[in-house]
C-alpha cells in the first residue's frame, strides 16, 4: 500500500473512532445523569435504573473501540518507522549528491588554478621578450602587462556594422539575432555603439563574448549573412588596433588589385597574407 493510502485509511479510522467515543459517552452521560464523560464514577454506574444489560453493550462498544484503536496506532508506528527510514536514505542521497557537487567544485577549481598558472607564464614569456637583453624596467614591465591585458580584453570583442540604429533600441537582442541568424548563440556580455551619433548613419556595436573561442567561432560563420536578406548589408570583424587596422586596410587593397589583374582566381586574406587559389569549375 503507497504512503497516501495509509494516511488516508488512518484518517478514516480515526474519524469513525471519534464518532463511535462520541456515541457512547453520549449515552453514558444520559443514563448516568453527569454533564462530562470526566464526573462519571463507578458509583454512578452501580445507579439501579442502570441494567446490567446496558454495562454489558457499553463494555463490548469500548472494547471494539480500543481493539481498533490499538491497531490504527500500530499503522501509524509502521508509517512513521518507513518515514525514518526514508528520511534516513534521502539524508544519505543528499549527502552523497553533496560529495560530487565538492568534487566537481574541486575539479573547477584546478582548471581554473591551471588556466591561471598558463595565462601567468604566457605574461612572464611576453614581458620577457618585451624587455628584451637590456633588462627589465618597471616602466617597461608595466606596458607589457597593459599590452597582454588589452589583447586579451580585444579577443572576447567583435564588431557589427550596418545593424539598423533606432532610439529605443534593445541592442542585445538586435546582436543576438544576428548572431543567431548564422546558427550561432554565443554568450553575450556586453553591446554598446561606438562613435558620435550621425544623421543618416548606423554606428557600429561593440560586442563583448564570454570567450575568445566564441568570437573566432561566430566570425568563421559571419560569411553566411551576405545570403540573409535582412542582413545582407551587415557584416562582423574583429575588434582591430590601429596598427592591425591599417594592417589590414592594405591588405583589402592588395586583395581587391589581385581581383581586377586576375578574375579568373578567387582571391581572400588569410592571416597577414593574400591568398590566390584557382576557382573550382562548375560541373
Amino acid at each position: 500500500m503507497k504512503l497516501d493510502e495509509i494516511v488516508d485509511t488512518l484518517d478514516m479510522s480515526f474519524e469513525n473512532l471519534d464518532d463511535d467515543c462520541d456515541d457512547i459517552f453520549g449515552r453514558l452521560l444520559k443514563s448516568t445523569g453527569c454533564r462530562d464523560i470526566s464526573e462519571i464514577r463507578s458509583d454512578n454506574l452501580l445507579k439501579p435504573e442502570i441494567k446490567k444489560k446496558h454495562l454489558a453493550e457499553w463494555l463490548v462498544d469500548t472494547f471494539d473501540i480500543m481493539n481498533r484503536a490499538r491497531q490504527a496506532l500500530r499503522i501509524a508506528k509502521a508509517t512513521i518507522g518507513k518515514l525514518q527510514n526514508e528520511a534516513i536514505s534521502d539524508k544519505a542521497s543528499i549527502i552523497s549528491l553533496q560529495n560530487v557537487l565538492i568534487e566537481k567544485q574541486n575539479c573547477q577549481l584546478r582548471e581554473v588554478s591551471q588556466t591561471v598558472h598558463s595565462e601567468m607564464k604566457s605574461y612572464c614569456d611576453i614581458v620577457k621578450q618585451s624587455c628584451g637583453k637590456s633588462g627589465a624596467t618597471t616602466e617597461t614591465i608595466r606596458k607589457a602587462v597593459k599590452s597582454v591585458a588589452e589583447e586579451e580584453d580585444r579577443s572576447k570583442k567583435l564588431l557589427v556594422f550596418g545593424l539598423t540604429e533606432e532610439k529605443a533600441e534593445n541592442l542585445k537582442d538586435s546582436v543576438t539575432n544576428v548572431f543567431e541568424s548564422v546558427g550561432e548563440k554565443p554568450s553575450v556580455i556586453e553591446c554598446v555603439r561606438i562613435g558620435s551619433e550621425r544623421p543618416g548613419t548606423c554606428r557600429p556595436v561593440s560586442v563583448t563574448l564570454r570567450s575568445a573561442d566564441m568570437v573566432r567561432q561566430t566570425l568563421r560563420q559571419s560569411s553566411k549573412l551576405k545570403k540573409i536578406d535582412q542582413y545582407s548589408k551587415t557584416y562582423l570583424a574583429p575588434d582591430r588596433t590601429k596598427e592591425e587596422r591599417e594592417t589590414h586596410k592594405k591588405l583589402v587593397e592588395q586583395m581587391k588589385e589581385k581581383i581586377k589583374s586576375d578574375s579568373s582566381k578567387y582571391h581572400y586574406i588569410r592571416g597577414k597574407t593574400v591568398v590566390s587559389v584557382e576557382r573550382t569549375p562548375k560541373p
